[in-house]
């Protein structure tokens, strides 16, 4: 089993039944999605990572020292979290779905 035994929770289970549509247009429940990739093999682990994918370099350069100190730190308290393959490629998810999932979880490379 993929998900972890846990309570259940109202709000892991309202993120879970939420429809999403793959690459292939197929539109399926968070859950479904993520039992189909996993039994295909295509999720390995699971990382964190910190929010320097949303860093906006004209905003940030157009900001003094201070403004620019505060941004940064803003940025790097930031998280997401990703189920993620062998090749690197990952789909984000909600915390609390990322806590519920049992995989390894591994460092960002």
């Amino acid at each position: 089993m993929l998900f972890k035994k846990i309570l259940p929770n109202g709000r892991l289970i309202d993120c879970l039944s939420k429809q999403y549509r793959d690459v292939y247009g197929n539109v399926q429940t968070l859950s479904q999605l993520i039992e189909k990739r996993h039994g295909n093999g295509e999720i390995t682990h699971k990382q964190e990572t910190d929010g320097s994918i949303d860093w906006n370099r004209r905003k940030f350069n157009r900001m003094n020292y201070r403004a620019q100190a505060e941004y940064e730190k803003r940025i790097s308290s930031k998280r997401y979290y990703w189920l993620v393959d062998q090749y690197g490629n990952g789909m984000q998810v909600p915390k609390t779905v990322y806590d519920a999932i049992d995989l390894p979880i591994r460092d960002k490379a």
